[in-house]
């Protein structure tokens, strides 16, 4: 992990290297001019070309080989050291030539890398420990003046060291802060470049490349939640569209069926009218029917007080039939005494011969009489026993119809009693159908006032399916996938069209005042 880390952070560094590398190779060159330029001073030719040349062309060499490598980094710094050195034996160790050596530490910034700041700094050293002791033993070597006692030379090396050490160690803290930031600078730049890659479009579809800086990583993860919420918000909009349109359709179906539901009830209204109508039409004819059954029931009542009359009459005249049988078996007992009578009278007429002939006459007579009068009796007890019969089969039927007529008359007051009934039920039933009829106007009411909701909530459905969509496009501007294995560099980047980045969020803003335009 430590040296995955390590690569990622020479990668990201990279750019700076070649950059130094660049900035190095102009100030070596001038340098070895500088160099050549001291060396007629002496007229110390052989060691400015020499040494000059040879600490020119190793790191030009190495810069061509690795340009980012660190041995060509430490050849960089050991060769300003060696140049430094050269130009103070250049100078027979004038003070003012060691002036160089921190310059060069400062020129080394560039890098970013404390180690060539330690590198150089410890070639310093050494040469000023080695050469110092050299040119107190007379090898014509120059590090301090020549005017100084050995004991200053000691002196002055140790100042010089001292001083190469703490700006060493400034230098080390300042390279480390400034790769640092460079690194920050580098990720984010990258970050950045890879957003605005694609024209028009906002590329969150960073790889699982790990950051180095703390607010690189905290950018990238800041980005990575925004791109998971913006992948939920896209998840969301889908749903919302899904939605949308099926209440869209639903609408589109209760609107159908609302207005099917209108003209059944409307139906259903003209129902309720006619038979509101019929209800109260056997309600009518109910009360009337109630008054005529009243009506009949007092004729009844009629029928039967006559029947009532009727009987007594027929007892009357079964009454004065039994008289008229009496009077008739009277006269028949009188017509058999006489008929006795006018016997005895002829036997007694015969027994006086010629002179009761006349009275035998009468006899016969009165006989004669008596048994028409046997005979009419005969009939008028005949005719009597039929009248009886007759007033007796007709006081029979005069009960059976007083029981009828009493039949009627109780069948009469039920069925006014029914009637009534009917006539009270009709009157609630119209009643109970002027209330439906009421509840299913209001029903017919709820169910337009529904049409109207249905057609706003379409409306609404429409509304958001048209902002959901709106949304969506604005979502569209922000890619969410990886769309490669790799972030691309700035190097890269800059290959591609100009502007890319700033399209995005320019072409996403006019879109969304368009879209809000025509809204409006």
């Amino acid at each position: 992990m430590e040296s995955t880390t390590s690569r990622k952070v020479l990668c990201d560094l990279a750019p700076i290297y070649l950059k130094a590398n660049r900035l190095m190779a102009a100030i070596l060159v001038l340098l070895f001019l500088a160099t050549l330029a001291l060396a007629s001073i002496h007229d110390r030719w052989a060691s400015a070309l020499l040494v000059g040349s040879a600490a020119m062309l190793i790191p030009l060499a190495a810069m061509r080989v690795q340009p980012t490598a660190l041995i060509t980094r430490l050849l960089v710094a050991t060769s300003l050291m060696v140049f430094s050195a050269l130009q103070i034996h250049l100078l027979s160790g004038m003070i003012e030539a060691h002036f160089s050596v921190f310059i060069l530490l400062s020129v080394l910034l560039a890098y970013r890398d404390w180690r060539t700041i330690v590198c150089a700094a410890t070639v310093i050293a050494v040469h000023h420990a080695l050469f110092c002791y050299l040119q107190h033993l007379g090898f014509g070597v120059y590090v301090m003046p020549e005017m100084h006692p050995m004991s200053s030379y000691v002196s002055m090396v140790v100042i010089h060291a001292v001083y190469v050490v703490v700006q060493s160690i400034a230098l080390c803290i300042l390279a480390r802060q400034m790769a640092r930031d460079a690194v920050t600078g580098e990720e984010l730049g990258r970050l950045s470049s890879h957003i605005g890659r694609r024209q028009g479009v906002f590329d969150l579809g960073f790889d699982d490349t790990a950051m180095s800086s703390e607010l690189g990583a905290h950018f990238k993860r800041t980005m990575l939640a925004v791109r998971g919420t913006l992948t939920s918000v896209s998840s969301s909009i889908a749903h919302v569209l899904r939605i949308s349109e099926d209440i869209v359709k639903g609408d589109e179906d209760l609107s159908s069926r609302n207005q099917r539901q209108e003209v059944v009830l409307s139906d259903t209204i003209n129902a309720l009218e006619s038979l509101s109508r019929t209800v109260h039409d056997n309600s009518t004819h109910a009360r009337e029917a109630n008054e005529l059954a009243a009506t009949a029931g007092q004729v009844a009542e009629q029928g039967r007080k006559l029947v009532d009359e009727l009987s007594a009459a027929m007892s009357r005249m079964r009454e004065s039939s039994a008289k008229i049988s009496d009077i008739t078996s009277m006269i028949d007992s009188i017509a058999f005494q006489t008929n006795i009578l006018a016997l005895n009278a002829a036997v007694e007429a015969a027994r006086a011969g010629q002179s009761g002939r006349g009275f035998a006459v009468v006899a016969a007579e009165v006989r004669e009489l008596a048994q028409k009068s046997a005979s009419a009796s005969q009939d008028i007890r005949a005719l009597v026993d039929t009248s009886q019969r007759q007033v007796a089969d007709g006081a029979s039927k005069a009960n059976d119809v007083e029981r009828n007529m009493g039949d009627i008359l109780d069948q009469t007051q039920r069925v006014a009693l029914i009637m009534s009934d009917i006539s009270a039920a009709s009157r609630e039933q119209s009643e109970g159908v002027n209330e439906v009829s009421a509840a299913i106007n209001s029903i017919g009411d709820a169910t337009r006032d529904n049409g109207v909701l249905v057609g706003d909530m379409a409306g609404a459905a429409e509304s958001l399916r048209r902002q959901a969509d709106i949304l969506s496009q604005a979502v569209r501007v922000f890619a969410l996938e990886a769309s490669g294995s790799a972030m691309a560099t700035p190097a890269e980047h800059d290959v591609s069209e100009p502007g890319s980045a700033a399209a995005g969020p320019a072409g996403w803003l006019q879109r969304q005042a368009d879209d809000n335009a025509s809204l409006a």
